[in-house]
């Protein structure tokens, strides 16, 4: 009876006590076991030696031998060190003696020039009123074809017969302009018309240019700004007056630059600090004297300006 009642004492002992123990133990020694062989493994790895820093690896390596130099010609040195040449302006047009003319649109004023001899306008026609037939009579200029009639307009330029062909036959002017080629055409008309609508006249005077285009393809074309009236004309003339002379040559300049012609602005050569025509120019306010007119010739002499 003793026996038996030890007996489930000592299995309770080994159960609580002596199994966890022995499982402990055993633990222990598995651990140990596990680091002494990761401590075996770190003492044996031997690592790469660091590589060498910039400078000894610099000095360490074989730099190639530059190869001789190709002996080069004067101009190839020349072209390595010179500049690079500036590309060339372009320009489309030129003054009377081939001088170009740069940064120059049509509608733009033609600009001043060297001046030119009567012998440029040997292929030319002047195209006007009795304006252009007093420049006739009194510029002295003899080169040209003058086809011009007394209050001749942009309308009566088709049907006015004005131009003699001799044996007593006339033609308009714009017949007489269709016989005979021309590298040169100057305009001025207007003054005529100063009482029209300002819309008006822009168009009728379009259609002017258009016809000179279909007749004269390849000449240039020329719009002469109309001249300004005295003091008195602009006072007293009712529609012959500066402000409506300056509206109209506005528009002129605009139909320059719409049908690629040029604009010579005659209005400022001839006007005073007031915009009236100077003193001593004219007898009626209107038309130009002998002086004057030698004065229109000298200026288009120093205005010229040739598609290239």
């Amino acid at each position: 009876m003793q026996e038996d009642a030890i007996l489930p004492k000592s299995k309770r002992f080994l159960v609580l006590w002596l199994i966890p123990a022995a499982t402990i133990i055993l633990l222990f020694f598995v651990s140990s076991s596990l680091l002494s062989g990761h401590t075996s493994a770190s003492e044996t790895y031997s690592p790469s030696p660091m590589p060498m820093d910039y400078k000894e690896a610099n000095n360490s390596v074989s730099l190639p031998v530059p190869s001789a130099r190709v002996a080069l010609t004067a101009e190839q040195e020349y072209n390595m060190i010179a500049p690079s040449p500036k590309p060339e302006r372009v320009y489309k047009y030129t003054d009377g003696h081939g001088t170009p003319i740069y940064d120059y649109s049509p509608g733009d004023i033609v600009p001043e020039s060297e001046s030119v001899d009567d012998v440029y306008f040997s292929g030319a026609v002047f195209l006007g009123d009795s304006r252009t037939q007093g420049f006739q009579v009194f510029s002295g200029l003899t080169t040209a074809d003058i086809y011009a009639g007394k209050s001749l307009s942009v309308i009566s330029i088709y049907t006015d017969k004005v131009i003699s062909r001799g044996n007593g036959v006339y033609v308009t002017v714009m017949e007489a302009l269709g016989s005979k080629v021309y590298d040169k055409v100057y305009i001025m008309l207007g003054i005529n018309e100063i009482g029209l609508e300002y819309d008006y006249f822009h168009s009728l005077y379009a259609d002017v240019i258009d016809s000179i285009i279909r007749r004269q393809p390849h000449a240039d074309i020329y719009i002469q700004a109309n001249l300004p009236v005295s003091e008195e004309k602009d006072k007293n003339g009712g529609s012959y007056n500066n402000t409506r002379v300056r509206a109209f040559n506005e528009e002129l300049k605009e139909l320059c630059s719409e049908k690629s012609v040029h604009y010579i602005d005659l209005y400022t050569a001839f006007a005073n600090e007031d915009g009236n025509l100077c003193e001593g120019m004219s007898g009626d306010g209107i038309h130009l004297v002998r002086d004057a007119c030698v004065i229109w010739l000298d200026y288009l002499k120093t205005h010229t300006i040739v598609h290239k």
